[in-house]
Order: C-alpha cells, then structure tokens, then sequence
C-alpha cells in the first residue's frame, strides 16, 4: 500500500505523534486523500487515545497503521512513500530517521541537534519544534518533487553489515 508520508516510531507523545496529527489536518485541507502511513505500535492506552484522537479530528481515513514491521518489510513501506515524517521531540540519536535516510526518502523533522551527523543531509527538511505549518509545507511541497529513485539499500552489494557500520560511524 502506497503512502504520501509514513512515520516509523514508539506510539507515544514524545515522539510526536500529536504534532503529526496536526500536521495531517492541515495537509489534508490541500489534499484530503493524502494517506499516512504509521509503522510502530505503543502502549494499548497510548494506541487507543492515539487513534481516537485521530478519528474524532476526521483523520481516520488518512492513517494506514501497519503495525511493527522490521528489516525488508519496513524497508518497502518507506521507499513506497514520497517522505518521512518524524517530529520527535526528544531523540538519543534518531535509528528511525537514518533508515528513512538510508532509504533514499526526503524527511521532515523537527531541528534538534542530534540530527546533524546523520547521512543525507540534504534529504532532511528541520522545522523549528511545533511549527506545524512549517512541516505541512514542507510536507505537501515533497508530494510535488520527484523523490529521489535510488537509495543505499538499491545497491545489492550492500547488506546489513554495510550499513551498521556506516551508521556506527556516527556514534
């Protein structure tokens, strides 16, 4: 299933998934058949408030929630999606980020300092924390441009290892 953005993350406020959704009802007054895809689960309270928060908002149908998913699987969600969507509030170092990255999709983040030494830079679109506006906009103009065709993970001589050891570099 295609997605126009996707967040892959702990179903938790700290990871911003509030701020997303205000994102989302911003981005769908431009484009209301634009769909966010949610890999990740939570808490069974934190899920639910999370999505009944969303269903009373009148954002039900935009949010595909896949559940976790890991190695190729989670890979072939994000590289289906024109971008990432990640406006944590608090990251240690930001794994989900770098394999959206390493995946070749263009993010839209909050600008927290952690993310300077990731690989891609030009690939990440920093928002000040809770410029909403400021992230849908960058949000709908990544469903105008072309995304980017080839990623790290395009290239079959990289396996796992490869990239563990490009992403412990930055640690």
């Amino acid at each position: 299933l295609k997605t126009n953005a996707v967040y892959v993350g702990r179903i938790n406020p700290e990871k911003g998934i509030y701020d997303i959704l205000e994102v989302l009802k911003i981005v769908v007054k431009i484009k209301p058949d634009f769909k966010l895809g949610i890999v990740g689960i939570g808490d069974k309270k934190s899920t639910c408030q999370y999505l009944d928060t969303a269903n009373k908002a009148g954002l039900g149908k935009n949010i595909v929630s896949f559940g976790k998913r890991y190695g190729v699987e989670k890979f072939n969600i994000l590289k289906s999606s024109q971008c990432f969507l990640f406006l944590s509030h608090h990251e240690s170092y930001g794994v989900a980020l770098q394999e959206a990255l390493l995946s070749g999709l263009p993010a839209v983040v909050y600008n927290l300092p952690v993310y300077t030494n990731h690989h891609n830079q030009s690939l990440i679109n920093r928002v000040r924390v809770g410029d909403y506006n400021g992230a849908a906009k960058n949000v709908l103009t990544l469903q105008i441009m072309k995304k980017p065709t080839t990623s790290i993970l395009d290239n079959k001589a990289v396996d796992w290892e490869t990239i563990a050891k490009m992403e412990q570099k930055y640690f």
